[in-house]
Order: structure tokens, then C-alpha cells, then sequence
């Protein structure tokens, strides 16, 4: 029988950290990397014979940006660190690096310079009334365990959630927040639309299972830049949402047709067809072909 297990307060690398695959529970990520590409997703969550490198400054700075506002708990020097402070040298290299790299496995190790940039963004969207407002009563970093979406363990960790029906995903970005058409390149390119269906499918079977009164009906996005020294709150509309949730259930039947065939991935040979900002010579081809003047383009 299908449950769910709800965890608050559970470390960040516990959440993300790789269990047997018998045990695991994919997360969205994954389930996007299936989307993309069945054969990586294989080689890297099943066979695990790729290792991400997770280890980039805008992820670092990224979870700094979290922590300050989400779990300050977990900062350099709190009870719960996660996250520290390299202070011998302005650059991520060299013999002191090395040594200090070695001696905290697990943990999130950032610059002077990375902080401070990262303590620019927290200011940012601790400046806006939006995010405040996402903040107010809600509780932070519930992560969910359900046994069964599509045949497989998932997770979700919702960075903001509300028992009025609504999860907010922080977002760093280095464009400017305010500027919708840059963001509506930022969540397709990596695949925010697919985490936010995702998540949301989840979380609601979770507060079905364990009998919770509410479901989560608004999904929002709350970004900002310190470079840009802007911030800026959407709200994903039923389209966005659709064609995430179509996306991650695309990657799921991949999954479960990769499973089928003990995750051996054919090299096939496969159609390709034009971009959809091609397909205007399409209609200029087919004109030409009627044309009195033949196949001449002038």
C-alpha cells in the first residue's frame, strides 16, 4: 500500500544524499534528467557510473541565499552547520584548500566573495513585501517521501509551504527578476515548470494519505538578484503547470520502460525534426512549390 512519509527538519545533504536503488526516491531533478535523456538518466541514477558535479558557484551561493532566509540554523558557526566559510585565501585552490576541502566531506564551502554576493540576494528579497508576505506563517524545508507516483519512490522538499494552499520556490538568478521574458526562458531552460508540477503532484498525495484538510492549489516563484538588485514574485499558471506535469510523466514512462528492459538503453537510431522556429521555411516551401514561378527563392 502506497504512504508517505513527511520529514521536517531533516539535513540537506540527508535529503539529497544517494541510496541504494532499490531504496531510493527519485527527486525532480532526476526525473528531469529521464525527460531529457533515458540513457544519461540510467548511466547516472541506475548504473551511477557518471558523478555530478554539484560542486558550482551558483549552487553554492544558491544554498547560502536559502540558508539565510530558510535555515539560518545551518550557517557557518550555528548549531546545525552545513555550510562553511573558507577564510586562508580569496581563491578555491592551493595546498590550504585542499587540506580544508578534505577535512569537511559533505559540507558547502564557500569564499568570502561568494557570501557576500549571497548575502546581497537574501537582502533583495528580504527588501520585498511579496516574499514576506510567502513567508508569514508558513513553515520551511518539509521534505516528503511518497512510495508510489507512476510506480516509482519519489521525494519533493518544498522550500516555502502554506496550509492556505500555497508552495513559493526561492530562486538566485543573475538576470533581472523583473523582467518576464527572461524568466520565462529561466523556467523552461532548467526545468522549473517540471519541479513545481512535480512537486505539487506529490505533496497533495502526501496530504491525502495522511489525512491533512488542504491541498496545495498555487504554486509561486519568488526570484532575486544581487546583481541586479531586483526581486520579483510569479505565480505558474494552469498552462505552465500542465506542461510540466506532461513533461515529468513523459520522463517517468521512460523510466518505467527503461526498468522493463533492466535499464538497458538501445542505441537506435532516431527521427529528428525541425525546430518549431523552423517550421516557417515549411510553409515558405510549400509556397514556392505552388508558385507560377517554380522553384526559384527570388
Amino acid at each position: 500500500m502506497s504512504g508517505c512519509r513527511v520529514v521536517k527538519g531533516l539535513p540537506n545533504p540527508e535529503y539529497h544524499k544517494q541510496q541504494p536503488v532499490s531504496e531510493h526516491y527519485f527527486s525532480s531533478s532526476q526525473v528531469k534528467d529521464a525527460y531529457k535523456n533515458i540513457g544519461h538518466f540510467a548511466e547516472k541514477h541506475i548504473k551511477r557510473t557518471i558523478i555530478s558535479n554539484m560542486d558550482k558557484p551558483s549552487l553554492r551561493k544558491g544554498t547560502y541565499f536559502h540558508a539565510m532566509i530558510l535555515e539560518p540554523d545551518t550557517l557557518p558557526g550555528q548549531p546545525n552547520e552545513e555550510i562553511l566559510h573558507y577564510t586562508e585565501s580569496k581563491t578555491r585552490s592551493g595546498k590550504k584548500w585542499k587540506e580544508f576541502q578534505e577535512a569537511n566531506p559533505g559540507k558547502t564551502i564557500l569564499t568570502d566573495s561568494e557570501i557576500e554576493e549571497a548575502k546581497e540576494m537574501a537582502s533583495v528579497a528580504l527588501r520585498d513585501p511579496n516574499i514576506l508576505n510567502l513567508l508569514q506563517g508558513s513553515e520551511y524545508e518539509i521534505s516528503y517521501f511518497l512510495d508510489d507516483l507512476m510506480g516509482f519512490q519519489v521525494k519533493a522538499r518544498a522550500d516555502i509551504i502554506s496550509s492556505a494552499g500555497f508552495v513559493a520556490d526561492l530562486k538566485s538568478c543573475a538576470g533581472d527578476p523583473q523582467d518576464i521574458d527572461y524568466i520565462k526562458g529561466e523556467v523552461s531552460k532548467w526545468g522549473y515548470d517540471v519541479s513545481a508540477a512535480f512537486y505539487m503532484d506529490i505533496i497533495n498525495k502526501c496530504l491525502e494519505l495522511n489525512g491533512d484538510d488542504y491541498r496545495i492549489e498555487k504554486w509561486f516563484w519568488a526570484f532575486a538578484s544581487g546583481v541586479k538588485q531586483t526581486s520579483k514574485v510569479y505565480q505558474a499558471t494552469d498552462e505552465v503547470l500542465r506542461i510540466g506535469r506532461y513533461k515529468y510523466q513523459q520522463g517517468m514512462k521512460g523510466m518505467a520502460k527503461a526498468q522493463a528492459a533492466n535499464w538497458e538503453i538501445p542505441n537506435e537510431i532516431e527521427y529528428i525534426d525541425p525546430v518549431y522556429w523552423d517550421r516557417e521555411f515549411l510553409d515558405k516551401i510549400e509556397q514556392q512549390s505552388t508558385s507560377p514561378k517554380g522553384s526559384n527563392f527570388l
